[in-house]
């Protein structure tokens, strides 16, 4: 029997990798869980469906946009591709980080995982995003929010991150070999394939170093 996995599907680069690794390489049975908040890059939507329909998988969608309308007006990934900031990522926290996201989502896929008897929680969190102001992709959150999920005395719930010391390289890498079409993916957060964001310039220098 296949282990039961609940996966965050956002339609870019790292969740689709880990989408394709997940199903290909580990053989599991997955729910793909995709969050609608409002986001600029919605466009990835389209293509987490498109990647959930050529791999069987189940696809669901929580729409979030009237909860980060009330409590998130900060972040350029919610207020249009013309408010988000040109070049590199800097050692600041970017105006894209959306305040408390990724915790968000692992608690909302926590709770489908405990319906649907799920052991496993999959985020495509990597290593570069961990230096670059998002304290939610870091080894440290994932250590920490598993210490919250350990405190279910009746639902045992592993978070697992694969991609969280990898560099993206190497996450391209493992989709090229199980057959990702990396134009399917969108990595803009403006969600026009821009090519001057910090998101599009680490996904071409990633590309571009293979």
């Amino acid at each position: 029997m296949k282990n039961k996995a609940i996966l965050s599907l956002s339609g870019g680069l790292d969740s689709t990798t880990l989408l394709y690794h997940v199903v290909k390489d580990l053989n599991h049975d997955v729910i793909a869980v995709n969050f609608n908040y409002g986001q600029n890059n919605a466009k990835e939507i389209e293509f987490a469906k498109y990647h959930c329909d050529s791999l069987d998988v189940e696809y669901r969608q929580i729409d979030l946009t009237d909860y980060f309308k009330q409590v998130n007006h900060s972040s350029s990934l919610l207020n249009g591709a013309m408010s988000v900031s040109k070049g590199d990522y800097s050692d600041n926290v970017p105006d894209t980080y959306v305040s408390h996201r990724n915790l968000l989502f692992t608690l909302i896929m926590a709770s489908i995982a405990e319906q649907e008897k799920a052991s496993e929680l999959y985020l495509g969190i990597d290593k570069v995003d961990s230096f670059n102001g998002y304290w939610d992709t870091s080894s440290e959150f994932v250590k920490r929010v598993q210490a919250v999920l350990d405190l279910n005395p009746s639902n045992s719930l592993k978070l697992v991150t694969p991609f969280v010391e990898m560099l993206k390289p190497d996450e391209i890498k493992i989709g090229m070999r199980l057959g990702l079409d990396y134009s399917k993916t969108m990595t803009c957060y403006r969600g026009t394939n821009c090519g001057d964001c910090a998101s599009c310039n680490e996904r071409i220098s990633a590309f571009e170093s293979l």
